[in-house]
């Protein structure tokens, strides 16, 4: 828990202590963020604070990293471009710019980061510098593009056999519906996809449809209407 000092103790040993002690803590806090990169720049764009999070994901340690320029995090075309000043330029004048771009490791690698970047202002409205907090999220994104790559494929396949085909969750809702499932029911596939698959069956059929898909989920056992396999 971080401590505050009581607006009644006056006594400036006593005050001195509490911000020191204030300080350690919340730097204890920053560090411990490992799976962020948290670091303070001055109002020039020099790195004043850096976490064991920002040396885990950047691979510049603290000690190699104080005082440089925080262009170097940028990628080349970025930095000719004139990207990192203007990114400062838009935090200082909006308060906060948050996005998604490329960052440079010490090993020269890139990696996909969602950025966040807050100016931070003194008591008088002054400038103070920026505050920064990265992280990485290219598996996230190559995760994300994976699914994608594999819906359309499957997307492909659906469109192309002649047979109705239909994909759904365990819980019925249609995720695929196929091009000659349209011909064959009558429905665009807009209109069917994330619906419950019951919406096709007759009515006798899909008064019991939510019971087998019960009875599938416990016993794995499918269940047969005519020449519909659920």
């Amino acid at each position: 828990m971080i401590a505050s000092q009581s607006p009644h103790d006056t006594d400036p040993q006593a005050v001195a202590r509490g911000d020191a002690a204030l300080a350690e803590e919340l730097g204890l806090l920053i560090d411990g963020a490992t799976t962020y990169a948290i670091y303070m720049l001055d109002p020039h764009g020099r790195v004043t604070i850096w976490n064991r999070g920002a040396e885990r994901i950047k691979g510049w340690a603290e000690a190699e990293i104080i005082g440089r320029d925080f262009a170097i995090f940028y990628p080349a075309d970025d930095i000719a471009a004139g990207k990192p000043a203007a990114d400062l330029a838009r935090a200082h004048r909006d308060g906060r710019i948050e996005e998604e771009s490329w960052r440079v490791r010490k090993d020269g690698s890139e990696f996909l980061a969602h950025v966040t970047i807050t100016a931070l202002h003194d008591d008088a409205g002054a400038l103070r510098g920026f505050g920064k907090v990265i992280r990485d999220i290219t598996h996230e994104k190559a995760a994300e593009a994976a699914i994608v790559r594999r819906e359309h494929h499957l997307r492909s396949i659906l469109n192309t056999v002649p047979d109705a085909m239909i994909v759904m969750n365990e819980n019925g809702i249609v995720a695929s519906f196929s091009a000659a499932a349209e011909l064959v029911f009558g429905y665009a596939a807009s209109d069917v996809i994330g619906q419950n698959v019951a919406m096709l069956m007759p009515q006798i059929e899909a008064r019991d449809h939510d019971a087998h898909l019960r009875k599938y989920r416990h016993t794995g056992e499918r269940h047969v209407i005519g020449n519909v396999r659920l």
